[in-house]
């Protein structure tokens, strides 16, 4: 039987109810072809072989697919939910996602009057009406069914699919886009493997800060487990499938609502919400579910839903499957900080203990056989299939999903969906991610409470004899910067100073990042604290600190401080300065012209190092200036920095001098800044010199020496 002879499928789904057997048939040429097979409780079954074996590889659209007469591209962006319930709080939410179209998959428990502003139903009715192969074989009264709003926002032209529930919401939904990557790429942590026989697969929930929470699907075996937390920092592809984490009663199993929750009292979980995004690179897997995910379009062919296993067991059977064959097409799985607070519709937590039980016995061993399982196929559809069809016979789940894989690609290709291309077999390891060679290492923890300070205040009672700018009865700040990341930077390695930097600084600063040559740096026992490797070469290291700092791109959304560790930070005189303008210590008036400064009589009084005439000084900033021109042609932000000089008043030569052991840069300008700063660190230019970058600069003197 040819597959371009068949026609689409009956749009009623052709069901006779004949003395209780039911049929499905399939129109082909002039004749319905039923085939049948006999269920256990003896009532019929239908398999469709023939149609999906021919069908499954064909690029262009068969005539068994529905018409496109009506199609039209509605947005790129689309949330797919399923609701049985009238609409929620969370819905209405959802459906004022600016710029995201909010698609509602009915099912038979929906009520019928289901209606809300901005958003599509697809009603039990509308979905037998769509013609998409795969009705053959998701059941009603299914989570599974999601499958179909998929492949609807994917036929009306989505290019951004958010999964997510109806119990599920984004906190503030103007911000929504800036917790997930939307561009070709962007920057974060690339995970490296767990210490240990199973390294190959890691908790999430422990790089946001709970490590002591585990995830749906995280094999039990491994709970508690050591956790590496040494990352790779660089620019990367943007993920095409990214996780964010979600508040108050995340995705936890059965067996930790059942030991670890108290009584009457709801789970509130909070992650570190200002954690940078972590990347898994090949060779890496993590369960990670259906709930505030966001898939990209080289993605769409993951959201297959498997149909034989249990509800609390589909999305994360789904999530472990994608991954290897993310991996075959050179893509990856993401982890994003928390943007999203749940507060989940009533469980029955021993029926959900019932339903993950395949998931506690089997997601270690899964995760072993997807870490080991290979194809050999250049196709990425004949690999969904071998992967499909080995899970069946390694028992993870049941043959029906080999039928429904090849049910879901004969309507990828309906709906004239484009997959990704395999690529020559991808090395497991972090260095072949990154689209640059700027890359370096670091640690990370994620905090969820102020320990070190707690614990240091108590061991060294240090606050009982200075008040750094608190009041002396109290142990609490007056002011805390939860938007600001500190940066401290060693040109020498003096770490044994940071236990002290802890105290004064963390109980105003959540977020603290240490900088300096990572090779000489030990971990320091009781200090959860996070580190970046920067090459530290005679003192001219604030630039690489910088740039290395940005491509971690934490979650702070106002401003960075970079502070020498040398320096005593008077944070709280600070209240008015702009944090949307970038400013530093004693930046001298006076102009300095690079082309010139060989001479030394052009050299002003107090800045007679030799420095400013050598190769750190003069012939680095003149070297940079050029190289930034030159570039400017084809790069926007550079093109941006030249006109902000002119702005300025300053010709092709000229720069300031200042001194630069505390510099704050907003955030609004890490951009303009990280362009022109690559160059600079690259000229090797010593961290004394300021280019000016905008229009305005503040001096500060709310510093002093130690």
């Amino acid at each position: 039987m040819a597959a371009n002879s068949c026609a689409k499928f009956d749009l009623k789904r052709s069901l006779e109810c004949k003395n209780g057997t039911h049929f499905f048939s399939i129109i082909c040429g002039t004749q319905a072809e039923i085939v049948r097979s006999k269920l256990s409780n003896g009532r019929d079954k239908v398999s469709l072989p023939a149609l999906y074996e021919q069908t499954y590889k064909i690029s262009e659209r068969s005539s068994s697919c529905p018409p496109e007469k009506y199609w039209t591209n509605l947005r790129k962006k689309w949330i797919v939910v399923t609701s049985i319930s009238r609409p929620t709080e969370q819905v209405i939410k959802l459906s004022r996602l600016p710029n995201f179209q909010l698609l509602v998959v009915a099912d038979q428990k929906t009520p019928k009057n289901w209606t809300l502003a901005n958003s599509i139903l697809l009603s039990t009715e509308t979905q037998l009406q769509l013609g998409y192969h795969i009705l053959q074989h998701v059941p009603w009264n299914a989570y599974t069914r999601k499958m179909i709003g998929y492949l609807y926002a994917i036929q009306h032209g989505a290019e951004i699919i958010y999964d997510t529930d109806d119990d599920n919401v984004p906190n503030i939904l103007s911000d929504f886009d800036d917790y997930f990557a939307f561009g070709n790429t962007t920057r974060g942590l690339i995970a490296q493997p767990d210490l240990g026989e199973f390294g190959y697969i890691k908790n999430p929930y422990v790089h946001f800060g709970q490590g002591s929470v585990w995830p749906r699907g995280y094999p039990l075996e491994l709970v508690g487990g050591l956790y590496n937390n040494n990352y790779t920092v660089c620019k990367y592809t943007t993920p095409v499938i990214q996780q964010g984490l979600v508040n108050g009663d995340p995705d936890v199993d059965a067996i930790f609502r059942l030991t670890r929750k108290k009584l009457y009292t709801n789970i509130d979980i909070t992650f570190d919400g200002y954690a940078p995004q972590v990347i898994y690179p090949t060779g890496i897997l993590a369960p990670f579910n259906s709930q505030n995910t966001l898939f990209h379009y080289d993605s769409f062919w993951a959201l297959m839903l498997p149909v034989s296993v249990a509800f609390r067991v589909t999305d994360i059977w789904r999530g472990y499957w994608a991954q290897p064959l993310l991996w075959k097409v050179g893509k990856n799985l993401a982890f994003s900080a928390t943007n999203t607070t749940q507060v989940r519709n009533a469980h029955n937590y021993l029926k959900d203990f019932a339903e993950e039980g395949k998931i506690f016995q089997e997601a270690g061993s899964l995760a072993k056989f997807l870490i080991e399982w290979k194809c050999s196929s250049t196709d990425l559809y004949e690999c969904m299939i071998t992967l499909t069809e080995d899970m069946v016979t390694h028992k993870f789940w049941e043959a029906k999903e080999v039928l429904l894989v090849k049910a879901w690609i004969l309507d990828l290709n309906c709906v004239r969906y484009t997959p990704p291309v395999i690529i020559k077999e991808v090395q497991a390891g972090s260095s072949s991610m990154c689209v640059n060679d700027f890359q370096t290492y670091s640690i990370f923890n994620g905090i969820t409470s102020n320990n070190n300070a707690t614990s240091l205040n108590e061991k060294f009672e240090l606050r009982k004899l200075c008040n750094f700018g608190f009041d002396v009865k109290s142990t609490l700040p007056k002011t805390i910067y939860v938007e600001t990341l500190l940066v401290i930077t060693f040109n020498y390695p003096h770490y044994e100073h940071i236990w002290l930097l802890e105290l004064i600084y963390r109980p105003h600063f959540p977020h603290i990042l240490y900088c300096g040559d990572g090779k000489a740096f030990k971990a320091i026992p009781d200090l959860e604290i996070s580190f970046v490797h920067a090459n530290v070469t005679d003192g001219w290291s604030w630039y690489e600190c910088a740039l290395r700092v940005i491509d971690m791109n934490y979650g702070v959304r106002q401003n960075y401080i970079f502070l020498s560790d040398d320096v005593l930070f008077k944070f709280w005189e600070t209240g008015g300065y702009d944090k949307d303008e970038i400013w530093g210590y004693k930046i001298e008036d006076q102009l300095l012209d690079v082309a010139l400064l060989n001479q030394t009589d052009l050299v002003p009084e107090g800045f007679t190092w030799e420095w400013n005439r050598g190769h750190h000084g003069r012939v680095g900033c003149l070297k940079a200036l050029t190289r930034i021109a030159n570039e400017s042609a084809q790069n926007k932000i550079l093109a941006e920095f030249v006109q902000n000089r002119v702005k300025f008043g300053l010709g092709d030569s000229l720069v300031k001098v200042g001194m630069s052991d505390i510099f704050q840069l907003p955030r609004i300008k890490e951009d303009l800044f990280y362009e022109a700063g690559r160059i600079v660190r690259d000229a090797e230019i010593l961290l004394e010199t300021a280019v000016p970058m905008d229009k305005k600069e503040y001096n500060s003197t709310d510093s002093t020496y130690f």
